[in-house]
């Protein structure tokens, strides 16, 4: 099967990076705002788990008579933290997802408008469909980039030092298991987000070519009807579509193969675990509370680093279509280009002395 040279061409994640940090120049101060928001939400959310582990215990040390103060203050702190949670995270995406996008819009914009001035010889290598889908595509992973921040990354991050650290303060050796299972399921994550990624953007450079001859069928329906192309064209947008459902497929396959795998990784950690915290219990190592914190805290994790395995497969993506939105800006400008040119005033005005001269001499 014949791929774009394109496919495997990306810009680094760190100039990534640094091009949407200076798309949102100007709204930054909006950016670290809204970040802020998320981080503060996000760690108050790390005392419900710890809070129930509390009440497990308390309620199997009870005995009649005992004072409910310990309670009333668990209970009166998790009100407090679920208030925090729930409104800084919304403050936090109000102001950041308007940031994503309005910084998507602004790029799609900037990039029309240098694709305007580009010269004619760079717009007949590519339909104006393609170019489009192109600009499309690359908003959308401006749009991406940002909402994974706010949305994912921030969680992911408190969550694995959070809750592995208020394990390692109950038992190191299963905040150790932990780590192994957050390394090992990164690991088998990213083999297959690689291939998956890959997969991903070469679905999107066929439904750049597939659009792209769509739209100019429709776009010069004219000539088509006058010419009576319609037969041939529909010909050449099946073939593409074939080949389009081809390349879904094998980007389906990598998806479904890589979450069958995480998943049941997953599991046979969280039942050994599990397993080894109830025989301690039964040896009296350790508290009923413990178990209960610890399967909330593994379920948090396990949702958080599948967060990241499929943040990352979105960020890879999403990178694809940055880049080459990217690459149009990166066009130089020639004949356009005002730099070293003056106004054509002065020309006027010339041509209209002469003319008066001339009227003038005749």
């Amino acid at each position: 099967m014949g791929q774009n040279k394109d496919t495997y061409k990306t810009d680094s994640t760190i100039k990534l990076i640094r091009d949407i940090w200076h798309l949102i120049e100007g709204r930054r101060t909006r950016f670290f705002v809204a970040s802020f928001f998320e981080l503060v939400s996000n760690l108050a959310w790390l005392y419900p788990a710890y809070a129930l582990a509390l009440v497990v215990n308390f309620l199997t040390n009870y005995s009649a008579g005992q004072p409910l103060t310990e309670l009333k203050w668990i209970a009166i702190l998790w009100i407090i933290a679920s208030v925090v949670h729930y409104c800084g995270r919304e403050i936090a995406y109000y102001i950041g997802f308007q940031l994503s996008e309005r910084t998507s819009l602004d790029a799609q914009f900037r990039t029309m408008d240098h694709l305007l001035l580009l010269d004619l010889t760079w717009h007949e290598k590519e339909n104006s469909g393609k170019k489009l889908k192109r600009i499309q595509k690359g908003g959308e992973g401006i749009d991406t980039v940002i909402r994974i921040w706010f949305d994912h990354i921030i969680q992911i991050v408190v969550n694995f030092l959070g809750m592995v650290f208020i394990i390692a303060t109950f038992d190191l050796a299963v905040a150790a298991w932990t780590l192994v299972f957050l390394v090992t399921y990164f690991i088998i994550s990213y083999f297959f987000t690689k291939y998956a990624g890959n997969s991903a953007h070469i679905v999107n450079i066929g439904e750049e070519d597939l659009q792209g001859v769509a739209f100019e069928t429709i776009n010069n329906i004219r000539s088509v009807k006058v010419l009576g192309m319609r037969h041939g064209l529909l010909e050449i947008i099946k073939q593409k579509i074939d080949d389009l459902f081809y390349k879904i497929k094998t980007r389906i396959g990598w998806f479904r193969s890589r979450a069958a795998v995480l998943n049941i990784w997953a599991q046979i950690f969280r039942l050994s675990l599990t397993f080894f915290i109830a025989w301690g219990i039964i040896q009296g190592h350790y508290e009923l509370g413990f178990l209960v914190l610890f399967i909330t805290y593994f379920n948090y994790v396990w949702e958080s680093i599948d967060r990241l395995s499929n943040v990352i497969l979105d960020f890879v993506v999403a990178k694809y279509g940055v880049s080459r939105m990217m690459d149009i800006l990166k066009e130089p400008i020639v004949i356009d280009q005002d730099e070293g040119k003056r106004d054509f005033d002065w020309l006027k005005n010339a041509l209209i002395l002469i003319n008066t001269q001339y009227l003038t001499y005749y």
